[in-house]
């Protein structure tokens, strides 16, 4: 009697668990995974590790992470807002910023890394997912032309900038995926850098020039920026002194470059005590001569090149450096302007005029150029 009643309670549990399974949905039906709220670019290029997201995308050459607008030429980046899991598919929104912090961190591991100027792009400041719906993209939209208008030098750059989503109104947000390095590679959607920046000596080249006066009494007028040239103007009496101006410029040891410059002058016959020079060099002091022997030709300079009175310094010339100099030196292939620089990184151009008590004439530069070859 005993087992008959307990085998009957285990068939009645038995009936009860069955019929609790019948009323359960599918497997394929529940609600399993926990659904959090993240950018599918954070993850895109190595499963998540950097967050890092090059435009172009370098990990996959098929696919196109952008579009230009051929009207306004805008650089639009394609971005975008995802929720995981298997729960019903309700609507939510997020938040959408740029992380200033962030993105100054991330220009200072990145090799070339330059922050997108805030005057160059927009952002949607909220992205919103309809119900039934799992994501939603949106785009960074960068103004190509003012970058190049006003940012000639980052052409050479990787531009970053730090993009991230919060507060969804549904949901978790998954914070290792929540922000998106993104680093747009200058070269690829913006033309070369000048090297030699206000080259062309039109309005506002002035930025790029230092002008540095030694000996003699010679005053502003003497040399300046005007009427789109760097001219020297030292006239038809006897001058002394000596005046330079140097422009900062980044080149790469290794790499041949080739310097060119008109170049003009007026006045009378040959020139008795006077030196024009020009030097392409990493090293620069503003206390130094540079006409002292051995500061032009020293090891720390890449080349340079001279017009000068002990090697027939004559009046009038027209035409360009340094292929009517007079001296040439350092690592040029004399007469080409070809050279190859000794240093990687920051350095000097240098154009200077000294005169020793010599008439010599107004001498006029413009369309500097150093280009890579």
């Amino acid at each position: 009697m005993k087992n008959i009643m307990k085998n009957t309670a285990y068939l009645c549990v038995a009936l009860f668990l069955l019929v609790l399974s019948a009323c359960e949905p599918d497997d394929n039906e529940k609600e399993w995974g926990v659904a959090k709220v993240y950018m599918p670019q954070a993850a895109i290029l190595n499963g998540g590790l950097s967050n890092d997201y090059p435009v172009p995308l370098s990990n996959n050459a098929s696919t196109e992470n952008y579009e230009i607008d051929p009207v306004t030429n805008t650089l639009k980046i394609t971005l975008g807002v995802y929720r995981s899991g298997l729960s019903s598919l309700k609507a939510y929104s997020v938040s959408v910023q740029a992380d200033i912090d962030a993105s100054n961190a991330a220009v200072g591991s990145i090799n070339k890394g330059i922050l997108l100027p805030a005057d160059t792009y927009s952002l949607p400041s909220t992205v919103s997912v309809p119900d039934g719906e799992r994501e939603a993209v949106f785009s960074l939209n960068v103004d190509l032309n003012k970058l190049i208008s006003d940012y000639p030098s980052y052409g050479g750059g990787k531009l970053v900038l730090v993009v991230g989503i919060s507060d969804p109104t549904k949901y978790e947000l998954n914070p290792k995926l929540s922000k998106t390095t993104i680093i747009i590679d200058g070269p690829s959607f913006l033309p070369a850098p000048k090297i030699v920046q206000g080259g062309d000596f039109e309005s506002g080249s002035e930025q790029y020039w230092t002008r540095v006066n030694f000996s003699g009494s010679l005053d502003e007028s003497v040399a300046a920026i005007t009427n789109g040239a760097l001219v020297f103007n030292y006239g038809t009496t006897a001058a002394t002194g000596e005046i330079y101006f140097y422009n900062t410029i980044q080149l790469e040891k290794e790499k041949t470059y080739k310097f060119s410059s008109n170049f003009s002058s007026t006045g009378g016959s040959t020139i008795v005590s006077a030196r024009f020079y020009l030097i392409v060099t990493h090293v620069l002091s503003s206390t130094v001569s540079y006409a002292q022997d051995g500061q032009y030709s020293s090891d720390t300079n890449t080349f340079f090149c001279m017009w000068d009175a002990w090697n027939g310094m004559k009046n009038p010339v027209n035409g360009t450096l340094p292929q009517n100099s007079g001296w040439a030196g350092g690592n040029i292939e004399k007469g080409s302007g070809l050279f190859t620089p000794k240093f990687s990184g920051t350095g000097y151009l240098i154009i200077g005029v000294v005169a020793w008590g010599s008439p010599i004439g107004i001498i006029t530069l413009d369309n500097i150029k150093i280009e890579e070859q």
